[in-house]
């Protein structure tokens, strides 16, 4: 999902690659064509080689921005991560809206996401393989605790009565709920499951969760 790209310089892009304009602009292209390649391929695909020629540069070139394929998949979920930081940071400056608004607007943008095939398909690779790749776990452990810390802020405004434990495990579930629905409805494919308005359902039933 090109949107999920940011414009953020990688932690994990070698030392002075994308200093110039031209080179975050080719870091961009490179990061864009290798979530492509990851979502759509899968990471049997996934080599530093046909990420250059897709992108249309030597190998050598890439390998100017990327030591490895880790650190090239390192630096998409780095990418994710402050994608969604920016979308939770534009829904909590709304200070019109109440609590519970702004909790459901983040909720509404995550079921969003899961209507993209590239969406679901960076995902499904990457819980795969993080089964098989201690690198892809870690990496996956990272970035649900980040989601977890995303929700866990907007949860704290509606019940600042809850503990910390009792936020994170809410957090939890609704995680969980949310990667379930990616599963049996996301990306455009034929619906599998019959029933009209499912993001709603599923709005009402986090916010049962919160509330209960």
């Amino acid at each position: 999902m090109t949107s999920a790209i940011t414009n953020n310089s990688s932690s994990w892009v070698q030392p002075g690659a994308a200093s110039s304009v031209k080179g975050k602009k080719r870091l961009q292209l490179i990061l864009g064509t290798a979530h492509d390649i990851f979502a759509i391929e899968g990471y049997s695909k996934f080599t530093l080689r046909r990420i250059a020629s897709k992108s249309g540069m030597h190998l050598a070139s890439l390998q100017h921005y990327f030591a490895s394929k880790e650190d090239l998949l390192s630096a998409l979920i780095e990418n994710y991560n402050a994608y969604h930081e920016k979308k939770l940071q534009d829904i909590t400056h709304k200070t019109t809206s109440s609590s519970e608004e702004r909790f459901i607007a983040f909720i509404k943008h995550q079921l969003a996401e899961h209507k993209n095939n590239k969406t679901c398909g960076f995902f499904f690779q990457l819980w795969s393989l993080s089964s098989t790749q201690a690198f892809a776990k870690l990496l996956m452990e990272k970035m649900y605790e980040n989601y977890r810390h995303q929700l866990s802020l907007l949860m704290q405004d509606i019940r600042p009565d809850l503990t910390v434990e009792e936020i994170e495990c809410r957090a939890i579930l609704i995680i969980a709920m949310l990667e379930g629905m990616m599963l049996l409805v996301g990306g455009k494919k034929k619906k599998t499951i019959p029933f009209e308005n499912i993001n709603k359902h599923t709005e009402d039933a986090v916010l049962q969760i919160i509330k209960k």
